[in-house]
C-alpha cells in the first residue's frame, strides 16, 4: 500500500499523504529501536527514499492527538488485509471523510457503496513479512486479504474526482439504534 501511494502520488505537491502505519510491537522494550524499524519499513516500501509529501504519523499517546489528525484528512485510504472492523476508517467515514476501503472481513459490517469507495479482495496471501509475522511461529502467522493495485488506484482516483460522498453512517449507527439493539438482546 505504501509503495502504491508512493508510485502514484509521491512527491506530488498537490497531495500531502499522512501515513498511519506504525507498529508498536517491533520492539516494546526500546522505543527508539521501534521507531527506527518503522521508519526502515516505510523507506523500504518506497524504494529507499520517502517522498517529500509523506508525513509519518507515529503512535498517538492521546485521543486528542488522534482526533486532530482525523480532522485534517480529506480522503482516507484503508488497505488493510486483516483488520477486523477497521475502527479508524469507520470513525473517519462517520466524520464524513471520503473513505476508500479494502472491502474484506469486518469492514463489510459497515462499509457499502453508499458511504465508501470499495476495493474488493482478490484472494489471500501469506502475512509472513520476515519481521513481525512469521509463518513458522505459534502466533502472528496466517494469511491476509490482498487486492489488485489497479482497483485501489482506480477507487482512490474516483474519490479524488468526487465532490461529495453520501455518508449514512450516522443514520445506521446511532445511540437510538444501539439502545434498541441492547433492549432487543436482553428482553
Amino acid at each position: 500500500m505504501i509503495k502504491l501511494l508512493s508510485d502514484n502520488w509521491g512527491n506530488n505537491s498537490k497531495f500531502k499523504i499522512h501515513l498511519h502505519v506504525f507498529n508498536p510491537f517491533y520492539d516494546q522494550q526500546n522505543s527508539e529501536r521501534c521507531n527506527a524499524i518503522n521508519l526502515q519499513v516505510i523507506q523500504n516500501a518506497c524504494g529507499g527514499k520517502i517522498p517529500d509529501n509523506f508525513v509519518l504519523m507515529g503512535h498517538f499517546q492521546k485521543l486528542t492527538d488522534l482526533n486532530r489528525c482525523y480532522n485534517i484528512a480529506d480522503i482516507v485510504v484503508d488497505g488493510s488485509g486483516g483488520e477486523s472492523w477497521s475502527l479508524p476508517s469507520f470513525h473517519m467515514a462517520g466524520l464524513g471523510k471520503k473513505t476508500v476501503v479494502h472491502y474484506n472481513s469486518g469492514i463489510k459490517e459497515w462499509a457499502n457503496e453508499d458511504n465508501c469507495w470499495l476495493v474488493n479482495s482478490s484472494g489471500k496471501i501469506s502475512a509472513d513479512d520476515g519481521m513481525f509475522f512469521n509463518s513458522q511461529a505459534p502466533f502472528n502467522a496466517g494469511n491476509i486479504y490482498d487486492f489488485e493495485e489497479e482497483d485501489m488506484v482506480k477507487q482512490i482516483k474516483n474519490a479524488l474526482k468526487s465532490k461529495n460522498k453520501k455518508n449514512n453512517l450516522t443514520n445506521e449507527f446511532s445511540y437510538e439504534k444501539m439502545a434498541d439493539k441492547i433492549l432487543e438482546n436482553i428482553l
